[in-house]
């Protein structure tokens, strides 16, 4: 499941380092900036919703996107650092 397979398979040979998709599209310039002001922008927009109070009901759902956004803001850092 989730692509592990074939590296249990292959416990007997090293197993080459695993790169995930969102790192790949990382690498490139034009796409790392693309990523990064989307995130950015989603970000700010929910910070925005949770400050002006509408929508009560959907506050919580909310939070959680942000604190996920959150986290994909750092995991894009980090990844940059390890150019």
């Amino acid at each position: 499941m989730f692509g592990l397979e074939e590296r249990k398979k292959s416990k007997g040979k090293r197993a080459k380092e695993e790169t995930f998709e969102l790192e790949e599209e990382l690498r490139d310039p034009v796409k790392y900036k693309e990523i990064k002001e989307r995130v950015d922008g989603c970000v700010q927009e929910l910070k925005q919703t949770l400050r002006s109070g509408e929508k009560k009901e959907e506050f919580e759902d909310f939070a959680i996107l942000l604190h996920g956004y959150a986290a994909l803001q750092r995991l894009i850092t980090r990844l940059s650092k390890n150019k």
